[in-house]
């Protein structure tokens, strides 16, 4: 199937890679511009064109727009959103840093980014809708196995009322623009057998691997490899799956220039 908006005006995700830290004393968030023409669908393969290159994944949600206008403030963004979905975000880490380390952005290390199946709208979210957070949790398998269920609404240290509002600091934000929360953001815990584990897991390996790094001295956990299968999913009160679930294949691909 292919994404809800296969092609956007814009696509504009938070960051990860500024500390919260700073970016609270800096009074906004990190953002970077995704490309609007990369869109996968649900069941879409992730294309591993050289494993060298440190292929990540980054579970988050993501709001569709209507026309928000310049200098809009965190409320009136929030009445500016038309639809949710879930979002993963590929990232290629390797070429990240070496992007960072020539003082650039991320540019080539975001390939694609996939949707869920369904977008709903607010209504359907309900009470879950938590001013501009879904307050559910976000379930993260990798072959099968548990990997992270993230909080969306500790997870987004920024709501997308904030996120918005900054897209649209001097410039309107028009209808049809995609606003991803980026990965949802997960506090590890201690050492457990051997391995940094969260209570709730991770929405990325570059998040756990920052973990392992910081609790055992070096990261343990591999990027994704040829083979592997990823799910995210998010469920309602009631067990039913709110967007259907992104389930998505590694698969080698033809080789990237170094």
């Amino acid at each position: 199937c292919l994404a809800p908006l296969p092609r956007a005006y814009q696509c504009l995700q938070r960051a990860e890679s500024l500390s919260e830290e700073t970016a609270a004393r800096a009074g906004m968030p990190d953002m970077v511009q995704l490309a609007g023409d990369a869109m996968l669908g649900a069941c879409a393969d992730i294309a591993a064109g050289s494993t060298a290159m440190e292929m990540d994944f980054g579970a988050g949600l993501a709001v569709i727009t209507g026309d928000i206008a310049a200098a809009s403030t965190p409320a009136q963004a929030l009445d500016g959103v038309r639809l949710v979905m879930l979002a993963n975000t590929l990232s290629l880490r390797a070429l990240e840093a070496r992007e960072r380390a020539a003082g650039l952005g991320p540019l080539l290390s975001r390939p694609a980014t996939a949707f869920s199946p369904v977008a709903v709208t607010l209504d359907e979210l309900g009470a879950a809708w938590d001013g501009g957070r879904v307050a559910l949790a976000l379930q993260v398998g990798l072959n099968g196995r548990k990997f992270g269920l993230c909080d969306g609404v500790a997870g987004m240290p920024w709501g997308f009322g904030e996120l918005i509002a900054h897209a649209a600091c001097t410039r309107p934000v028009r209808a049809g623009s995609i606003v991803c929360s980026g990965p949802l953001a997960t506090a590890a815990g201690p050492l457990a057998q051997g391995r940094a584990e969260s209570a709730r897991g991770f929405s990325s390996m570059q998040a756990k691997r920052r973990a392992e790094a910081q609790e055992a001295g070096q990261a343990s956990t591999g990027y994704l490899q040829p083979g592997d299968v990823l799910r995210m999913e998010m469920k309602g009160s009631s067990g039913a799956s709110l967007f259907g679930a992104i389930e998505q294949a590694v698969a080698e691909a033809a080789p990237w220039p170094q």
